[in-house]
Formats: structure tokens, C-alpha cells, sequence
């Protein structure tokens, strides 16, 4: 399910307020961060969680993520006995940033209130209060979570490429950037990059009178 350019599987309940979503297990489940979430927050760099936490009510605290930009907690979608924590998030953030689905749960339930659910949003009938949610937080998605963000407005478009070579320079392979322009030539100007420094133009966009691109290091 596609919202906003935000990615959600359509098969999950969602908390709209908190951010977080909320998979029926058996009689447990499990819960993470949503996308909104994610590129609110940005690439979260640490992790803490409360792992003396069991019995939980709804908006309960189960612990923090934090980046350069955001320090916020994660919050239960539910009311239940939390079985474990994911406590490989704590040396791996890289789990939330790029497996939030999946590897990069944050808590298991061995068993949850089931009349919790009435207040969560379920697959496509959470998409109004999620398109609403990512226009309050000003959020913008991508299909790459960015390592780094790089504005170049009012900048030539040669300034722009050298500033970039420069930052990708002191990156490992594998990193993202989210660059930001108003130059109108940097489409065309971006796919000559990418063919001169073998790196990848893995999305392109324009929103008014700016152009987004995100840009993976390949070489």
C-alpha cells in the first residue's frame, strides 16, 4: 500500500498517533516503528529498550530510537504481556532503518487485549489517517531511507556535483544521499553523473520548483 510515496504492507494494524504498527500472532503478536516514523526520524543511530517491561498498556513507553534529528519513544499499539524485546536493535540500528517490517521489530507479545485493536487501523482502511498523519509531520518518503541530506538551492549545477563527489568521497559503499535542488537542468545533469562515477540514481522528483534525488554509492 502505497501512501504519499510512504510505503506500508496491507497487512498490519496501525497506530495512527504513535507511529507504530501492530501484527496478530497467535495469541501474541508483534510491534515495530510505521514508515511515517522512520523518515520522521531520519537514520536512527541508537536504540534503547526497556526489557523489564510486561505488562503494557496502550501508549506505554517500551523504549527510544534517536538520530541527528530526532530523539523520541516507541510507544505500545496495544494492551498485553510483552514476551521480549529485540535487543539486536540495540548494536544493530540498521535493522529499524532498512528492515522495520520484519528483522527490525521491537517487541513481541505473548498475549494482547484484543478489544485493543479496535482503536488501530487495518491494511487499506488505514490509508486516510495515514495520508493525514504524513501531511501533519511534513514527512516525505523515499524508496531509500537517506544516510545524508544535501541542499543545494541557487547553487550551479557543477558547484552541486563537486560538493557531492566530495561527500561520497568520505562515505562507505552502500550509502544513500537525499540531494536537494532547484537547478532545472540537474535531471539531465544527475544521469551524466551517474554514468562518469558508476553510482546509482535510484529516484528522481520534482515538487514545485525542486528537484529530489536519491543517489547510492556503488563505486
Amino acid at each position: 500500500m502505497r501512501v504519499l510515496n510512504c510505503d506500508f504492507p496491507d497487512d498490519l494494524y496501525y497506530d495512527i498517533e504513535n507511529d507504530v504498527w501492530f501484527r496478530v500472532e497467535g495469541e501474541g503478536g508483534k510491534m515495530g516503528i510505521s514508515t511515517v516514523l522512520s523518515f520522521l526520524a531520519g537514520k536512527i543511530v541508537k536504540a534503547k529498550l526497556n526489557s523489564d517491561l510486561k505488562e503494557v498498556i496502550t501508549g506505554k513507553s517500551l523504549g527510544t530510537i534517536e538520530s541527528s534529528l530526532y530523539f523520541g519513544a516507541v510507544r505500545s499499539p496495544v494492551v498485553g504481556i510483552i514476551a521480549r524485546m529485540n535487543l539486536r536493535l540495540l548494536d544493530d540500528q540498521d535493522l529499524l532503518n532498512q528492515s522495520r517490517y520484519s528483522e527490525g521489530w521491537v517487541a513481541e507479545y505473548s498475549s494482547f487485549d484484543k478489544s485493543s485493536l479496535a482503536a488501530l487501523y487495518f491494511g487499506e482502511s488505514a490509508k486516510d489517517k495515514l495520508e493525514g498523519r504524513i501531511k501533519e509531520l511534513k514527512v516525505n518518503c523515499f524508496k531509500l531511507l537517506p544516510d545524508d541530506s544535501m541542499y543545494s538551492i541557487g547553487t550551479e549545477c557543477s558547484t552541486t556535483l563537486a560538493s557531492l563527489d566530495q561527500l561520497l568521497s568520505e562515505r562507505p559503499i552502500g550509502s544513500v544521499v537525499h540531494l536537494v535542488t532547484d537547478d532545472q537542468t540537474a535531471d539531465i545533469e544527475l544521469v551524466r553523473w551517474t554514468m562518469r562515477t558508476k553510482n546509482e540514481l535510484v529516484e528522481a522528483r520534482k515538487e514545485e520548483n525542486l528537484f529530489h534525488f536519491i543517489l547510492r554509492k556503488t563505486h
